[in-house]
Parts: structure tokens; C-alpha cells; sequence
């Protein structure tokens, strides 16, 4: 397993946004968390990121407790999420958009950059070619010099993805990275999220559109009131009657 909750719970005053939650996501799977609105999806999220801490429970990432590990080191760890609104720089290129969230051991360190010059333009070299491969397989090769405040809304949600690429993460949160797309847009975004895990990345979802989860996952979470109420495959999860009535309201 490449992620583990294990009995995560967190409260805001009086709000229980997340109660004794627990499930797996295994290397190279499309697991969705699916639920009705507060259902506690994007607290789970920003609890496995570390933007939050649990009041209780642990979090293990590749066999290691990070319940405590700060926000930052989980991403050199190798998580990356995006976010349901866009967070594109839109003052500045595709191309460097996608560069800045390359991991650059110099640009962390001022003083080593200065005394390894050689090697800070072997980075940068390394950089650009692996963002000019990322932009080509999301399909933005020709925007490249394009500012990201002029791209179509679908194209800043696969400059988005490029931009989760370029850090190298194994394990990438989505939060609902499909709301608003044409249906053309969508059955791109499709394609490149079942190529992904045929390129050892896995991916956490989390999805409004419950026929497109159902179609790209192979697994369901389905949370209420912080809760994992069940977990398996979409089509056994969906077949389940009272889950249904709870998420559509019946």
C-alpha cells in the first residue's frame, strides 16, 4: 500500500468533519472518494498533505508514519494535490508555471548554486526537457510561451496536471479536476488519468461526477459525516442501495 489511513478524525468546535476514518489506496490504483457535500472529502485531503493535523489516528505514506511530518516534507516524500479552483500563475508562461514546480536542489540552497555553477545549468537543462516532454503529453506543447491567464479553463486544468508532473510525485490528489469540462476536455482528462498509472503514478480523486469516477477507478471510498462507510469497487459500491439514497438524498 502506498497510502493508509488508519482511525483519522478531526473536529472544528463543534463540527466532527472527520470521525475514526480509515482506508488504503494501493501503488498504481485510481481510488475516489466520493460522498454528499460536508461529507468530509477535502478534509481528508488536506489531513494527508498536512495542511492539517488529526486530533487522532496516523497516516502512513509508502511505510512511513508522517501523522507528524510537516506539510513540505511530505511533498519531497512524494505527494502532490491540486485543488477544486484553479491556482495557475497567470502573469507568467506555461513553460514556467510547469518549471517552478520542478524539485531544484539549488534553488533551495543560494550558496550552493553560486560555488556549482556547472551543475546548476545541467539542472536547468534536465528541467526544461522534462517539462517540454510534460506539456507535450498533456497536450500543451503549443502553448508553451503562452501566459496561463490567456488558456481556456480546460487548459488550465491540464496545466494544473503538468504542473503536478513536473514534481516528480508518486502519489497525486486530485480534487475534483474534471468540474467544468466540455465533453471533449473530459474524455482527454480520462485517457490521461488511466496512462498515468501505467506510468507508476497513483492517483486519489476526488469527483462530483459519479459516472466518471465509476469509469477511471478502481476503488470507491464513500465517505458521510467523515466517515468511510464502505470501500471497493465502483460497481459494487454503486449497487449499494442505501449509499445511494444517502448521497442522492432519497
Amino acid at each position: 500500500m502506498i497510502l493508509q489511513l488508519n482511525g483519522i478524525s478531526k473536529r472544528f468546535g463543534g463540527l466532527q468533519a472527520v470521525s475514526n476514518c480509515s482506508f488504503t489506496v494501493e501503488k498504481g490504483k485510481v481510488v475516489a472518494l466520493i460522498g454528499p457535500n460536508g461529507a468530509g472529502k477535502t478534509t481528508i485531503f488536506n489531513l494527508i498533505t498536512g495542511a492539517l493535523k488529526p486530533d487522532s489516528g496516523s497516516i502512513y505514506f509508502k511505510g512511513k508514519d508522517i501523522t507528524n511530518v510537516q506539510e513540505h516534507k511530505r511533498v519531497h516524500l512524494g505527494m502532490a494535490r491540486s485543488f477544486q479552483d484553479v491556482r495557475a500563475l497567470t502573469e507568467m508562461t506555461v513553460l514556467e508555471n510547469v518549471i517552478l514546480a520542478c524539485p531544484s536542489r539549488y534553488a533551495e540552497s543560494p550558496l550552493l548554486s553560486l560555488v556549482r555553477p556547472n551543475q546548476v545549468r545541467k539542472e536547468e537543462s534536465h528541467n526544461i526537457k522534462k517539462v517540454f516532454e510534460i506539456l507535450e503529453y498533456v497536450g500543451l506543447s503549443d502553448k508553451k510561451d503562452k501566459l496561463a491567464g490567456d488558456l481556456s479553463y480546460a487548459e488550465q486544468k491540464l496545466l494544473i496536471l503538468a504542473r503536478l508532473l513536473a514534481t516528480d510525485a508518486e502519489l497525486l490528489l486530485l480534487d475534483e479536476p474534471a468540474s467544468g469540462l466540455d465533453p471533449g476536455s473530459l474524455r482527454k482528462f480520462v485517457e490521461l488519468i488511466r496512462d498515468l498509472t501505467n506510468n507508476n503514478k497513483t492517483i486519489l480523486i476526488v469527483e462530483h461526477n459519479v459516472s466518471l469516477v465509476s469509469e477511471i477507478s478502481d476503488k470507491m471510498v464513500f465517505l458521510h459525516h467523515g466517515e468511510a462507510l464502505a470501500e471497493g469497487k465502483p460497481d459494487e459500491v454503486a449497487k449499494n442501495e442505501e449509499l445511494r439514497d444517502i448521497y442522492f438524498g432519497a
